[in-house]
């Protein structure tokens, strides 16, 4: 376990100090040890064993398992499977469907049904794990949870005479709140036992929970919430003045809540930087004024940012900024398919296939491989040509001239099949490498139709793997997620009417490229023309080639991840230094990179998923709304991390107000400043997905970015683009953090990319557990054995002679 996952001893002993604490807090249904020639394992959706702690799915091998079930194939080959660790060949496990999670004791703690779970917001939630903290608050009697929309709702019966609850519950009113419990006694209880992701959102009283005719809890009955039983951070305070009303208003729209009080904190709502350019959007247009998303930050609580909004609009309308007048799309279906131009971003993609540009000769795009049970290709084919006739996007190319163009008629798409299933196992590992080879750095034609390809090879009667290839020149992170969940909506109910989105995303290209003429567009133009002066270079990172002598790129992954436990501490830790979690990772990033870099100043080019609220459709709609902006990081001063990471997001923030003038076109200012150059300029890329797989919107996303993981096993994925020399992407799923980082490898010297990773691994880890990190002023990120040399090599005191030189 230490071996596959890495933690630091300080981590081990933080997780089993947790396990300790838990037991002795809640009452443990322990399994006990497996009886003589039979294997109890837990292992998580890839099969791996989990660690102490953490939940995993219990299977069951040795002596005792059953070959299968008697004429029910299917469930046979569902629940019955190899033994991936026993020598003998013969060997099965049987998933049992239970779940658990190993004690300090060696012991197995049972933690309920992985069929009685739910997926909500990208995360696999076990109802009656929450139901079970709910019951040990002294005055809760009974508790059950249900899910309604996209919301976890808590219906709960408190202590007490079941008379004097029905008068309590009555003068409550579905507010959540009785004489003997209230909502957020509830949130504060059960944040201490479970994750943010957990937390219920409503809190309906009830005298008793409603039951089926044999005694057993009825969810279907359990009652609608009343909009008012919305559990905010504090108790629900309601506006006071009209401008706290409209904002009010606004930020429930923009969140997706039923109401927000005036005490309320947008962040602790569930709101990140996405949400809040949505806000800042909707709030300039509602006030008239101009506002930052610097002023959403500083002033999160709803009655702050009103007092900030009252203000402006006190001000002297001669000091006031210009009224900003945003457009509204209106959608031209009739030029639907004219050719219309690429953004900067898809401009950028397009010349970077050539090989112009150092490091060109690839194409912006992502291949993955997701291995499958049961899959019926037929179906799944049918699923994803309705998907083609609703998305337009997906019927789209790059004419040769430069622009884009959406085809109304192309041919039915079929997925291409490889037959396997008779092959010896070493000439199907060799024909399944070959497709990867030839779809992993793939570089389809631009002018041509279509700019994605899906095969599929039959491994043997049941196991099929699905390859996928992706061009990002037709759609970005959030594009993808789209089509993820609608291909298995449409895979699993084959007859739905699909209809097709009134928005084109010709119409928010052309609609945006006019915002180049208003006075913000110009304000952003001049705010990056006086930085370009003062922007640093990219991190001087060693490298073992120079990047112009690499004419194919080739991308190689890695992957890691911290488990939901270590990823909320760390969630929360930022969260006490006023920072986001994309912030925190970031300026971890930042951390890595300042101590391999040649100076600790430098400029790293982050991607921003920037759909702007043009039209009530932009994000339900494929397409590539991808913008970048330039970071300047300076690490020079000697100060603790907490500081450097919130001046780092704070740079961030300033950045983002002025993202109106792309990253590429300020990235071609810094070519033209060096005299044209063709080398890449900013080829440190960070990106981060949380905003797309977190939050109080969005439910059961594809959360671990391009995983498609409802068809089956994810077991490979690589991305990479031109004129880049290292991507970092960030992602949430389950619980847990995902991050990978996809490098040029060869450009690198050995072993070099490997320490970086592990060193920022170990720094994430720190971070969780470690206040003396979050102080440091530095970190102990260096390899010890690089450590260790250098001492050895500096070894070189020796003995003075007394004897002059003659």
């Amino acid at each position: 376990v230490f071996n596959l996952y890495g933690p630091t001893e300080t981590t081990i002993w933080s997780a089993l100090h947790t396990v300790d604490k838990l037991d002795a807090e809640r009452a443990i249904v322990a399994l006990g040890r497996p009886i003589a020639n039979t294997q109890l394992y837990l292992l998580d959706e890839a099969l791996r064993p989990v660690p102490i702690g953490v939940r995993g799915e219990l299977y069951i091998g040795g002596d005792g398992v059953a070959r299968g079930y008697w004429n029910r194939g299917e469930l046979t080959a569902e629940r019955f499977m190899p033994d991936p660790f026993s020598r003998r060949g013969s060997q099965r496990l049987y998933r049992t469907g239970d779940e658990g999670r190993y004690l300090p004791s060696g012991e197995i703690e049972y933690l309920g049904r992985s069929d009685q779970q739910v997926k909500l917001r990208g995360y696999r939630i076990e109802l009656g794990e929450i139901e079970a903290a709910l019951r040990e608050h002294e005055s809760v009697s009974n508790a059950a949870v249900a899910v309604r929309g996209e919301r976890l709702v808590a219906y709960v019966v408190p202590t007490g005479d079941v008379a004097d609850l029905e008068e309590q519950i009555s003068a409550d009113r579905g507010l959540g709140v009785t004489a003997t419990v209230s909502a957020s006694e509830l949130r504060a209880h059960l944040q201490q036992l479970l994750p943010d992701y957990m937390m219920p959102s409503y809190y309906v009283t009830l005298t008793a929970l409603p039951q089926t005719p044999n005694g057993k809890l009825d969810r279907k009955a359990l009652p609608e919430p009343h909009q008012a039983a919305l559990l905010a951070t504090t108790e629900y305070e309601p506006p006071r003045t009209p401008t706290e009303e409209v904002l009010a208003a606004i930020m429930a729209e923009v969140l997706q809540l039923p109401r927000v009080g005036r005490q309320d904190d947008f962040f602790a709502l569930g709101g990140h930087s996405l949400l809040a350019s949505q806000l800042l959007f909707r709030l300039q247009k509602a006030f008239q004024l101009e506002l930052s998303l610097l002023n959403i930050f500083q002033s999160p609580k709803l009655k702050d940012l009103a007092a900030h909004i009252a203000t402006l609009k006190a001000t002297d309308a001669e000091q006031q900024n210009e009224i900003i007048d945003f457009l509204a799309i209106t959608p031209d279906p009739t030029a639907r398919y004219q050719p219309f131009p690429l953004t900067d971003v898809q401009q950028a993609y397009w010349i970077g296939r050539t090989g112009i540009f150092e490091l060109g000769n690839v194409a912006t795009h992502i291949a993955l491989e997701v291995d499958s049970i049961g899959l019926d290709l037929d179906r799944l084919n049918l699923a994803l040509q309705r998907l083609i006739e609703r998305h337009e996007m997906l019927r789209a190319i790059i004419l040769p001239e430069g622009r884009q163009q959406i085809l109304e008629h192309v041919p039915p798409y079929r997925i291409e099949i490889l037959d396997l299933k008779d092959l010896p196992p070493e000439t199907k590992a060799a024909r399944l490498e070959e497709v990867r080879e030839t779809m992993s750095h793939q570089v389809l034609r631009a002018d041509q139709w279509p700019l994605f390809e899906i095969r599929a090879s039959r491994i043997d009667d049941e196991h099929t793997r699905i390859h996928v290839s992706f061009d990002l020149l037709i759609g970005d992170a959030r594009s993808f997620q789209i089509i993820s969940e609608e291909l298995r909506d449409l895979y699993e109910h084959p007859d739905r009417p699909i209809d097709k989105p009134e928005l084109s995303f010709r119409d928010y290209v052309l609609a945006e490229a006019e915002l180049q003429h208003s006075a913000l567009y110009q304000r952003s133009q001049q705010y990056w023309t006086d930085r370009l002066p003062t922007l640093p270079p990219a991190p001087d990172l060693p490298l073992a080639k120079i990047p112009n002598t690499i004419s194919k790129p080739r991308f190689v992954r890695r992957y890691a991840e911290l488990p939901p436990e270590l990823w909320r501490q760390l969630k929360q830790r930022a969260a006490r230094a006023g920072v986001t979690p994309s912030g925190l990772l970031l300026a971890a990033f930042a951390e890595v990179l300042s101590v391999w870099s040649k100076s600790p100043k430098f400029t790293i080019n982050l991607t921003l998923f920037n759909r702007l609220p043009l039209h009530e459709q932009v994000n339900d709609i494929v397409g590539d709304f991808t913008s970048l902006t330039l970071l300047a990081v300076d690490n020079s001063e000697t100060t603790s991390f907490e500081t450097r990471a919130r001046q780092i997001q704070a740079q961030l923030w300033a950045d983002m107000d002025h993202r109106y003038m792309s990253g590429v076109r300020v990235l071609r200012e810094v070519a033209r400043a060096h005299g044209g150059q063709t080398g890449a300029a900013m080829p440190v890329v960070f990106t981060s997905m949380l905003s797309l797989t977190s939050g109080a919107q969005d439910a059961e996303k594809a959360a671990a970015g391009w995983s498609l993981n409802w068809l089956g096993q994810h077991v490979y994925g690589i991305s990479q683009t031109p004129q880049v020399w290292l991507d970092h992407q960030a992602f949430e799923h389950e619980g847990k953090l995902g991050f990978n980082w996809d490098a040029v490898e060869e450009l690198f010297p050995e072993s070099l990319l490997t320490d970086m990773f592990d060193a920022y691994f170990r720094l994430l880890q720190s971070l969780a557990v470690s206040e003396d990190e979050w102080q440091a002023t530095t970190h102990e990120l260096i390899p010890l054995p690089q450590l260790q040399k250098r001492a050895q090599i500096n070894a070189t005191e020796m003995p003075v002679s007394d004897e002059l030189l003659h």
